[in-house]
């Protein structure tokens, strides 16, 4: 034991001398620049620039045309069907494909922001807008649209989503995160609010083609205002911040040598942690409920038509409806996030279930009016799901392995995003009718939620392993 405490006081003043030493070599006033830069950093990082809130703003412009537009296929479904003589499953897939390609392109157009920066991707991005839009309106069949909308049009939702939450990211790291994420994505919710109706009354008037090459047109215009407005945010001497944390790495690992301590790292694999059965219930719930909540944007006007004999007008009505709600839902899980002290899941798996319950019993109750209730119950649930879904994956399994979980939950978003409309589709193809896609869709609703409220419990039966472990050598 003597032994040990002489060779720990060594190491100790080792690193003295060492940081001695390196102090000696830095030019006068470095030390206190370093530290000018740190308290300057740290600052930065609580008190954003007031820049950050014009990005904030300029995201949820973004948001509101390109969100509102895929969003709104709705009311593509019957004439493209009718022009095309397309089953409703073949019209799904070309609708549902830009969900799933707007998530499970993240990690391609991460790759491409880190290489050229965020303001070329977003311009490729609108340039992909450009061309799915026009080329889509001069289509002699509708198999053409799986590369001139589906496709392009998934990039563009893509190249504009990401880099713009990234971006958000950088100028909100700590400090007012989850207020800055809930309103740059609050566009999403205005999208489903104000152009559904737009495009409704513009399909009437113009028809399908010409309203796809007017809303190209306007759009450039928007994307080109915003993407001005993305400027990185200044950093302040980082350099001289991250030269000082390696010293101090430096210094450490020099008295763990000095002291005889090794270091053993636990390293997680990818396969180990997909195996957790706390991760797995996670994303069988994050499947389960992605599979259902994109729905009422696909088929939910053309339910309504089949169904009451609604007219476009009316059917869009609920849409707003589903607007304001998801909105609402935005601000109540954004709100949630910075206020309640329980676990996110349990916040997910109440409005989830709730939700299934409406939705299960939607196609037998023959009212307009409950199809507004369905259409507030969806979009709460929507809103508050989508706003706090980063914020409990972080919660329930920390920032390390929580940052790796987040890819894959993105996975099983756009696989859900894709397949629930598709199946519907097919579903309403067999039967003629959306009745049992509203009763699987509500049971997924159902499931997902009962799900979420167990990870909590499996998650302390089943903790995982990471971090560093540390052993002396005796």
């Amino acid at each position: 034991m003597e032994e040990k405490e002489e060779t720990r006081s060594s190491a100790l003043l080792w690193k003295q001398k060492t940081s001695s030493m390196l102090s000696l070599n830095e030019r006068p006033g470095m030390e206190r620049e370093t530290t000018a830069t740190s308290v300057s950093r740290s600052s930065d990082l609580e008190n954003p620039s007031r820049f950050g809130w014009v990005v904030v703003a300029a995201a949820c412009l973004l948001m509101t045309p390109v969100a509102g537009f895929v969003g709104s296929f709705g009311n593509f479904v019957e004439p493209l069907s009718e022009e095309f003589e397309a089953s409703r499953f073949i019209t799904g897939c070309v609708g549902s494909a830009p969900f799933g390609l707007a998530l499970g392109l993240v990690p391609f157009s991460t790759i491409l922001i880190n290489k050229y920066g965020i303001r070329p991707v977003c311009f490729m991005g609108a340039l992909a807008w450009l061309i799915g839009l026009l080329s889509s309106s001069y289509v002699n069949s509708i198999y053409w649209l799986f590369l001139t909308y589906s496709f392009l049009i998934g990039i563009g939702c893509n190249f504009a989503f990401n880099p713009t939450m990234i971006l958000v990211g950088k100028y909100f790291p700590n400090k007012y995160q989850t207020l800055a994420t809930c309103l740059a994505t609050s566009g999403i919710s205005l999208g489903n609010l104000f152009i559904n109706p737009i495009i409704g009354m513009a399909i009437k008037s113009l028809g399908w083609r010409t309203t796809w090459r007017i809303y190209s047109a306007v759009l450039l215009a928007i994307q080109l205002i915003c993407f001005s407005l993305y400027r990185n945010p200044p950093t302040t001497n980082e350099r001289a911040s991250e030269e000082k944390d390696k010293r101090d790495i430096d210094n450490e690992k020099m008295e763990m040598i000095a002291s005889n301590t090794t270091v053993k790292t636990t390293k997680t694999t990818t396969i180990k942690l997909l195996c957790n059965p706390g991760i797995i219930l996670w994303l069988v719930g994050t499947l389960c409920w992605s599979c259902s909540f994109i729905f009422p944007l696909i088929f939910l006007v053309d339910f309504m038509k089949t169904s009451f004999g609604a007219d476009t007008a009316t059917a869009n009505q609920v849409l707003m409806v589903f607007g304001v709600s998801e909105l609402a839902g935005r601000v109540v899980g954004g709100i949630s996030g910075e206020k309640v002290k329980f676990s996110f899941t349990y916040l997910y798996a109440g409005f989830t279930i709730v939700t299934g319950l409406f939705t299960c019993i939607t196609p037998f109750i023959d009212s307009i009016g409950w199809m507004y209730v369905y259409g507030f119950a969806a979009g709460i649930t929507s809103g508050v799901a989508n706003s706090i879904m980063f914020a409990t994956c972080m919660q329930l399994f920390g920032m390390k392995v929580g940052n790796n979980i987040w890819g894959y939950t993105n996975v099983m978003v756009a696989i859900g995003a894709v397949g629930g409309p598709i199946s519907a589709g097919k579903i309403y193809d067999v039967t003629n009718s959306y009745t049992i896609a509203f009763e699987i869709g509500g049971g997924l609703f159902i499931f997902s939620g009962l799900v979420m409220l167990t990870i909590e419990t499996m998650k302390k039966k089943f903790p995982l392993e990471n971090g560093n472990q540390v052993e002396n050598d005796e």
